[in-house]
């Protein structure tokens, strides 16, 4: 008797199947999840704007403006907030890792289901499946 192969859609035998997988494969790509269950959004943030919103997607990249000039971190504080905001939890929760002077910035969030954060973040043009 042949054992069936082990894949994420057939775990081996006594192990349930990973709930996430299914739906992490229809994720847009700015939204990605890590290993430890946080929640990257890779953004494309233009600071200057007359105000805070989320204006879509641009590649692989959310794009926010800001109204907040790009000094001092003030951009960066105010894409935080903004996504703190969006997403329902305390801006502490919302971490910049990589960018923190250029425009392209990775920020991670806490856990969540993918339909929540996109549905939440309200990007235009972007399936909430």
């Amino acid at each position: 008797m042949t054992r069936p192969r082990k894949t994420r859609d057939n775990p081996p035998a006594g192990r349930p199947p990973d709930p996430t997988s299914a739906a992490d494969a229809a994720l847009p790509a700015w939204l990605s999840r890590e290993p430890g269950g946080r929640w990257l959004i890779r953004v494309k943030a233009v600071p200057g704007a007359s105000r805070d919103e989320i204006a879509g997607t641009l590649g692989d990249r959310l794009k926010i403006r800001i109204a907040a000039p790009p000094e001092a971190g003030k951009a960066n504080n105010a894409v935080r907030a903004l996504l703190a905001r969006r997403l329902g939890v305390p801006r502490r929760d919302i971490e910049l890792t990589t960018g923190a002077s250029s425009a392209e910035k990775v920020f991670t969030a806490p856990g969540g289901t993918p339909r929540e954060h996109v549905v939440s973040l309200g990007a235009r043009g972007v399936s909430a499946r």
